[in-house]
C-alpha cells in the first residue's frame, strides 16, 4: 500500500479524531475572548461610576453615580460572571477529560506512524519530511507515537524516543520535559500546527 492509498482510507478516521480533539478548545477560546470583553467594559463602567460620585458636588450627582453603579452590576457585571461561570465550567470539564484527549491525540500519531511503517517500512528508511526544531517530523511522529503509547510504563526506554522529546523540549522548553510523567500527544499535535485534517495530510504528503 501506498502512502498516498494510506491516506484516503484513513480519511475518515483521522478528520474524526481532529474534529473531536479541537472543537472543546475552540469553545474555550470563543468563550474567553467574550468574557475579557465583557470585563473590559465593566471595569470601564465602575470607573465612570466612580469618578462621578467623586466628582459629585451635589445630592443628585452623588444619586447619578450610584444609579449608573447598580446599572452596571445589575446589567454588564452579571452577565459578565455568568459568562465567567460558564468558561470556568468547560476549563474544568476540559481539565478532567485531558487523559481523553491525550489519548485522542495519540491516535491520531499512532495513525500517521502506522501510514509511514505500511508504506514505507522501518523508520531508517523514512524521508525526514520537514524541520520541526533540530530534528525531522519523521523523528517527531516516531517519538511521540511511541511516548504516548508508553509513557505510563514506569520511564521510557527506547533510545530514539527519548532522543527526539529531549530535543523537543531542548528546541521548546515546556511541557516537553514531562515526558515520563504526561502524555505530550496533544502539545506535539500543538506544536505541529495540526488543527484541521488539512494541516495534518499536508505534512503527511512531505512524505511521498
Amino acid at each position: 500500500m501506498t502512502l498516498a492509498e494510506y491516506l484516503d482510507a484513513t480519511e475518515y478516521a483521522a478528520r474524526r479524531l481532529l474534529d473531536a480533539i479541537w472543537h472543546e478548545q475552540a469553545e474555550i477560546e470563543s468563550l474567553s475572548a467574550r468574557v475579557a470583553t465583557l470585563e473590559r467594559r465593566v471595569k470601564a463602567e465602575y470607573a465612570t461610576a466612580q469618578h462621578i460620585i467623586d466628582d459629585a458636588e451635589t445630592p443628585d450627582d452623588v444619586m447619578l453615580g450610584v444609579a449608573r453603579h447598580w446599572d452596571n452590576y445589575f446589567g454588564a457585571d452579571r452577565e459578565r460572571h455568568d459568562q465567567q461561570q460558564e468558561l470556568n465550567r468547560l476549563i474544568e470539564t476540559r481539565a478532567a477529560r485531558n487523559l481523553a484527549l491525550g489519548s485522542l491525540a495519540g491516535s491520531l500519531l499512532q495513525i500517521a506512524k502506522q501510514g509511514l511503517s505500511l508504506s514505507l517500512g522501518r523508520p531508517a528508511t523514512w524521508p525526514d519530511g520537514r524541520a520541526v526544531g533540530g530534528q525531522s517530523l519523521s523523528s517527531v511522529v516516531r517519538g511521540a507515537r511511541n511516548q504516548a503509547m508508553h509513557w505510563d510504563d514506569g520511564g521510557l526506554r527506547q533510545a530514539d524516543t527519548i532522543a527526539a522529546m529531549v530535543q523537543l523540549e531542548r528546541d521548546f522548553g515546556a511541557p516537553f520535559a514531562d515526558y515520563n510523567t504526561s502524555n505530550l500527544a496533544m502539545p506535539v499535535i500543538t506544536l505541529l500546527g495540526w488543527r484541521t485534517y488539512d494541516d495534518y495530510v499536508a505534512d503527511m504528503r512531505r512524505f511521498t
